[in-house]
């Protein structure tokens, strides 16, 4: 638990860090993007495997083990950018592809686990959180099917990314529809919008071939990944 204490501070540091060289410099750089950024996510992942007992250790597990695999998925996909020696597109894709069953298993056991949730309140919520998935799915998907090549593999995570991306965004709202306001749900809620918008964002960039590697738009990944991880530190009543 000593270690999680210094982690955090270490991992709040580095990500500022990042974020003032992104602005210095603007072209990518191995150091940059490859191992500062990428340390701030196993950092992240590294808090929420060491959370206080106050949270699920099942939580944490899952949390903890769907940013570590989402980071690995990113030091791949960034290593190719770099390097004339190329690892296999399938190692990131298969990486980021299991980042989403964790996550969601996470988010829902977080409070599900603490809230007592009447059938009518439930009711309400899903559906509010149905609408909005729907609309923002429709709305993402169209242009993205415009796009489908490939194997099945590559049309499945078409369609994972921006779906995923969008059951988060849905999660997010029913954890702050249905749990009191606390340190843990701002965390835990500002976290998941953060990852999840900075990842549609991506993928509307990338769809409109306007992404550029290295943007300081990337640093919305590491912010969510590090405020759901600081989100298990604190108890649901705090």
């Amino acid at each position: 638990m000593r270690g999680n204490l210094f982690i955090r501070p270490v991992a709040i540091a580095l990500l500022l860090i990042h974020v003032l060289l992104r602005i210095t410099f603007s072209q990518p750089s191995v150091f940059i993007d490859l191992i500062l950024f990428n340390a701030i996510g196993i950092l992240a992942a590294l808090i929420a495997l060491t959370a206080p007992i106050v949270t699920d250790q099942k939580v944490c597990l899952s949390i903890g083990y769907a940013q570590l695999i989402w980071s690995f998925g990113s030091i791949f996909s960034t290593w190719n950018s770099f390097f004339e020696m190329q690892l296999p597109e399938v190692l990131s894709d298969l990486c980021y592809s299991l980042f989403y069953p964790l996550i969601f298993f996470g988010i829902v056991r977080s409070f599900t686990q603490r809230v007592k949730i009447g059938a009518l309140e439930l009711l309400d919520t899903v559906i509010v959180a149905v609408g909005f998935t729907s609309v923002l799915t429709a709305f993402f998907l169209k242009p993205a099917m415009l796009t489908f090549a490939g194997s099945a593999f590559s049309v499945f995570l078409s369609i994972l990314y921006p779906v995923g991306d969008v059951v988060i965004l849905a999660m997010a709202l029913v954890y702050l529809l249905l749990t009191p306001i606390s340190k843990r749900t701002i965390l835990l809620f500002t976290g998941l919008l953060s990852f999840s918008l900075s990842d549609l964002f991506f993928l509307w960039l990338s769809i409109n071939s306007r992404y550029q590697f290295g943007s300081i738009t990337d640093d919305g990944w590491l912010l969510g990944l590090l405020l759901i991880s600081l989100s298990l530190s604190y108890s649901g009543g705090d």
